[in-house]
Formats: C-alpha cells, structure tokens, sequence
C-alpha cells in the first residue's frame, strides 16, 4: 500500500497535468484536498485542542507525549502518564497539538 506521501505526490502532478488540458475544474478540486490534507496533518496551537477527554498528541518542550486535558480539575490542565510505577498523571503546558491518526485496517484474519 502506498504512504500518504506518495499519494499526495501523485495527486499534485496529476493537478499539474489537469490544468494543462481541459480539466482545470478537476485540478482546484486535487489541489483543495491536498491542502486539507495538509492541515489535518499539521501541527495546531494549544489553545484549539479538542477539551473533551480526547487522546491527542502534544509538543512540549522539543518532544511528543500522548496527553489528555483534564478540564474536571479545579486548574484545568494537560496531563500525560508518568513511566513509573506510581500509575500517577504529569502535568504539563504543552505549545502545539495534532488528532492522533486512524489506526489502522485489521482484516477479518486479524492482520
């Protein structure tokens, strides 16, 4: 299966070939779902994060945690897993975060 990366590669010159011939209508359709895609996959401000309980991934301090907001708390924060044994909740103030993406398709054998 091919990534993304190639998709999208292959959709840009397919847009590039459109506008060229008679389909310019097709090329800024290619070239609006290409920019979508581009910002679903980017990194978003903080401060526009889903407050729902969501799993999202966030930036803080150079690297990437899994992390929750816990918007029950009396100070509403962002928390992540400490790698111990204490099963305890870190908090953190991220600057930047992204939806997890889709997992991926199982088939029926479980692969």
């Amino acid at each position: 299966m091919t990534n993304l990366t190639e998709a999208k590669e292959r959709l840009s010159k397919l847009a590039d070939l459109c506008e060229r011939d008679t389909f310019i209508g097709i090329a800024s359709d290619l070239r609006l779902l290409l920019s979508r895609t581009d910002e679903a996959e980017a990194w978003r401000p903080i401060e526009e994060a889903p407050k729902d309980f969501s799993e999202v991934l966030v930036l803080y301090q150079g690297d990437v945690y899994l992390a929750v907001y816990e918007g029950r708390a009396k100070s509403p924060y962002w928390s992540i897993d400490v790698h111990d044994l204490s099963k305890e909740r870190q908090e953190i103030k991220p600057t930047h975060f992204r939806p997890l993406p889709p997992p991926p398709k199982v088939s029926d054998d479980g692969r």
